[in-house]
């Protein structure tokens, strides 16, 4: 094996091992979208993910520490949380309120960029929602087909906008 041989090789371990921690880190959740059915998808490609975080840039106006600037954006309602039992309440009220399709197929992503992201049902998220927001501090859902985005900000605050473009 010749050395540029070796370089590719290390490169594919190297791509292996990136792979495998990212999955690691959301292995529990994983199980638990399992047990009853897999209609979920893990999204590892970075192309993929950048197709949602593109549209969410180019729809709304993203601050530089990385939050929706809700002044902005004029379909929108926010609420407050204090607890993980509030934010879910308050999430599923916004669903609700907003009668959003529970067979709608949303982008989850979270503030952690080594998460991977997930292309999953809106009821699952619904159903599973205290386990996922638990996650990571921040969490976005985003329905690019439908034009909306749900922002969960680690303060307290969960915000639903619909895109105006």
């Amino acid at each position: 094996m010749n050395v540029d041989e070796l370089k590719i090789r290390q490169a594919k371990l190297q791509e292996k091992i990136q792979f495998n921690k990212r999955l690691d880190t959301v292995k529990d959740l994983i199980k638990l979208l399992s047990e009853n059915e897999h209609d979920f998808t893990v999204v590892l490609e970075k192309d993929m993910e950048d197709i949602y975080l593109n549209w969410l840039k180019n729809e709304f106006t993203i601050m530089p520490w990385g939050r929706i600037d809700w002044s902005k954006v004029y379909k929108k309602t926010c609420l407050t949380w204090l607890n993980n039992e509030e934010l879910v309440l308050s999430f599923l009220r916004l669903c609700s309120s907003k009668q959003l399709k529970m067979t709608t197929e949303v982008f989850l992503v979270w503030g952690n960029a080594i998460q991977p992201s997930f292309i999953i049902p809106l009821k699952k998220v619904c159903n599973y929602a205290g386990f996922i927001f638990e996650q990571d501090f921040d969490t976005w859902l985003i329905c690019k087909d439908e034009g909306w985005v749900i922002e969960i900000y680690h303060e307290g605050e969960i915000c639903f906008g619909e895109s105006i473009k």
